[in-house]
């Protein structure tokens, strides 16, 4: 089973777009597990769901946007591919997490992209084939 890591934008100007961000990042996974869930073995690893309104709490737990940042990044950094919401330049922390999987060569697949499904299921194939 490959792990595909779901980046893009999370912050936003009031809780509402934060919520629509995480929403969408929820549709994004379910269409990618949709797609090549159970049949090309793909799950999903949502860091906006994981961690949803934790900065309500910041003060709280004594952490800051480093801290979210550092551990999204090391979640990235155990995946086996990206996959860049539409949007994601808007987001630093989709930029890092962009910039972090091209220094680390993992492939990385942008939605709305002509061939992104294509390509998903043939980096999913090929390493299957591999075995």
């Amino acid at each position: 089973m490959k792990i595909i890591y779901i980046s893009g934008k999370y912050s936003g100007n009031n809780r509402q777009e934060v919520d629509d961000n995480i929403k969408k990042s929820e549709f994004v996974a379910k269409s990618l597990i949709w797609k090549f869930g159970k049949k090309h073995g793909l799950f999903t690893l949502i860091p906006h769901k994981n961690t949803a309104h934790f900065e309500d709490v910041d003060h709280v737990l004594g952490v800051d946007y480093d801290y979210w940042i550092a551990g999204s990044l090391e979640l990235l950094r155990r995946s086996d591919c990206v996959y860049m919401m539409s949007g994601w330049k808007d987001s630093k922390g989709a930029i890092q997490e962009h910039n972090t999987a091209r220094i680390l060569d993992i492939p990385i697949f942008y939605e709305g992209y002509k061939n992104t499904d294509d390509s998903i299921r043939h980096f999913l194939e090929e390493d299957s084939n591999e075995i």
